[in-house]
C-alpha cells in the first residue's frame, strides 16, 4: 500500500483508542496519540531508503511493532511523568496507552500489507511463511485513498464525539 493507505489504516485501528482516552478525559493523551499514529503509519517503509534491509522484511515483523510500542511506551511513561501527576498509575497508564499506540500502529501497517499481493512475513526469523490475501495490488487508487477517506472520517468522528471543542 501507499502513504495514504497506510495513514488510513493506522487512523482507524487509532480511533478506537483515542476515543477511549477521550471519554476517560485523557484529552492530551489522545491528541498526542494521533500525533504518534500519524507519524509512524509509513515508517516500516524506512526499509526502501536502506539498501542493506529488504523491503517487507525486519520492519514489516510483530517484532518491529513490539520494539516500536517499547519505544512509544518509554516515551509515554515520560509524558506521564512530566505531563502528569507523576504518580507510578499515571506513568504506568501513560506507559501502556504509548505502547499500544506504537505497536498498533505499526500492526495497521503490517495488516495493510497483507491484503496485497506480494504480502508479508510478519513472525520472520521464525517462521518465513509468507501471507497475502492478495485483494488489491499496492498501487490501487480505490483501497489507498478508500482506507484515507475511511480512516480520516472515524478519527474525525473520534474528535467531534470524543469531546474535542
Amino acid at each position: 500500500m501507499h502513504k495514504e493507505g497506510h495513514a488510513g489504516a493506522a487512523l482507524l485501528a487509532y480511533a478506537p483508542l483515542g476515543f477511549s482516552a477521550f471519554y476517560s478525559n485523557f484529552e492530551q493523551a489522545a491528541i498526542l496519540g494521533l500525533v504518534v499514529t500519524v507519524a509512524c503509519a509509513s515508517l516500516p517503509d524506512v526499509d526502501l531508503e536502506i539498501s542493506q534491509v529488504k523491503h517487507r522484511g525486519i520492519t514489516h515483523t510483530l517484532w518491529f511493532a513490539l520494539f516500536i510500542g517499547g519505544i512509544t511506551a518509554i516515551a509515554g511513561a515520560y509524558v506521564g511523568m512530566v505531563l502528569g501527576d507523576g504518580s507510578i498509575v499515571t506513568v504506568v497508564l501513560a506507559a501502556g496507552f504509548g505502547f499500544l499506540t506504537g505497536s498498533l500502529c505499526i500492526m495497521s501497517h503490517i495488516l495493510t500489507d497483507w491484503i496485497t499481493p506480494m504480502g508479508v512475513e510478519p513472525f520472520r526469523p521464525i517462521n518465513v511463511e509468507n501471507y497475502s490475501l492478495g485483494l488489491v495490488k499496492s498501487k490501487s487508487q480505490i483501497a489507498n485513498y478508500g482506507l484515507f477517506i475511511l480512516g480520516t472520517g472515524l478519527t474525525l468522528a473520534m474528535l467531534v464525539f470524543g469531546g474535542v471543542t
